[in-house]
């Protein structure tokens, strides 16, 4: 007798849900590298978030509100994903954990810390409040880098076509009608056809250096650790970088012991905001200095390139208990800081870009166009 194996019918509801795991992890895995959100798109979502969860609304509505709200259909299924995810058990800061690419580690330890403790709409707000500081300075940052960049730019092409093109034609001038050149227009006229005369090769090597540079900035860790150590002892620039790092720093640091995380974990989730290798070395030292047995502060010591109003701040709020409005407080100074030392590159940039051009025009009509003239006036062309 013969047998035929009996499939049993499915409905329709279990066949489309019916989706292996490892298609499911890879299409997350396409789409988390796919979205991207900048940091006033992500405060804005948290903002939405924060009200809606402080005014009562449940959570798996809010979020499934905050993914009717997005227009890009990325963040959407985002916070679709999320939401299933809270749906099936995990907690917000599990579900959003899965995210890296949108949520860093600072977040993700902030909300486990505001669920912790009961309070993650005021979490959410603190949150959504530094996202906001870090993408207005980011935007600042590259306004006041915007002029001397193309003013630079330009200075550069300008220098190019005066040494080789108008240097040479007025040098020829100067030495057929017997003028004897100075020293200084000996030395414009030297430069001007080496520029000419080794060209060919200049560019091509120049090109080389700055593509050597920014691929071993990218992929070698020595070589990106030698440049951010460089730019610490850069003054102005330095003084900057170190600025707005250690203000991230200790408010990430703040927010997490105000919200219950310990100091050891503390400082290692918010060394990850530290974009300086250098200086994180530097912070991630002085953890291990605190578990050896140091006190915070005394750990702080050995970080030279932290600013000394820190250091001190965090003394005080050692000895008072209030380590973390120490730390908030700190980062609330160094942020006004940075804003004054912002302002003053964005004054001095271009003074001293216009000075560079003024010097340049000057040794040029000081050492060739001058004495053109002079001898034109001579020969009675003037």
């Amino acid at each position: 007798m013969k047998t035929t194996n009996v499939v049993p019918k499915r409905s329709l509801a279990e066949l489309n849900s019916f989706v292996p795991l490892h298609c499911e992890v890879r299409s997350h895995r396409r789409l988390n590298r796919k979205v991207k959100c900048s940091s006033a798109a992500l405060a804005a979502m948290l903002f939405h978030l924060g009200h809606l969860l402080q005014a009562g609304v449940p959570i798996l509505d809010a979020l499934e509100e905050l993914a009717s709200l997005e227009t890009r259909s990325q963040l959407s299924r985002l916070w679709l994903d999320i939401r299933r995810r809270v749906d099936r058990g995990e907690c917000l800061s599990e579900a959003i954990s899965v995210w890296p690419g949108v949520f860093d580690s600072t977040s993700v330890a902030l909300m486990r810390a505001g669920e912790a403790s009961g309070q993650l709409p005021a979490t959410l707000a603190q949150l959504e409040e530094q996202l906001r500081w870090q993408h207005g300075v980011a935007a600042r940052l590259q306004n006041v880098l915007i002029y001397p960049v193309f003013a630079a730019s330009v200075l550069m092409a300008a220098c190019l076509f005066l040494f080789a093109v108008v240097m040479p034609s007025l040098t020829r001038f100067l030495l057929a009608s017997g003028e004897q050149l100075s020293w200084h227009a000996r030395l414009l006229s030297g430069l001007s056809e080496s520029i000419i005369r080794h060209a060919d090769v200049a560019l091509p090597l120049l090109l080389l250096v700055v593509v050597t540079i920014a691929v071993g900035y990218q992929r070698s860790t020595v070589g990106r650790y030698l440049l951010d150590a460089a730019l610490l002892r850069v003054h102005i620039i330095g003084q900057l970088l170190a600025q707005l790092s250690t203000a991230r720093y200790a408010r990430t640091l703040g927010l997490l012991l105000d919200n219950g995380v310990s100091l050891v974990d503390g400082m290692f989730i918010s060394e990850a905001v530290v974009a300086n290798r250098a200086l994180r070395l530097q912070l991630s030292d002085a953890r291990e200095a605190l578990l050896r047995g140091q006190g915070l502060s005394e750990a702080l010591h050995g970080c030279p390139s932290l600013p000394s109003t820190l250091r001190r701040l965090v003394a005080a709020g050692e000895s008072t208990g209030a380590l973390d409005k120490a730390l908030l407080q700190g980062a609330n100074q160094l942020q006004s800081s940075s804003a004054c030392t912002i302002d003053r590159i964005e004054k001095l940039a271009g003074p001293v870009l216009l000075c560079a051009i003024g010097g340049l025009l000057l040794w040029m009509v000081v050492s060739v166009l001058l004495p053109v003239y002079d001898a034109a006036s001579q020969v009675g062309v003037l």
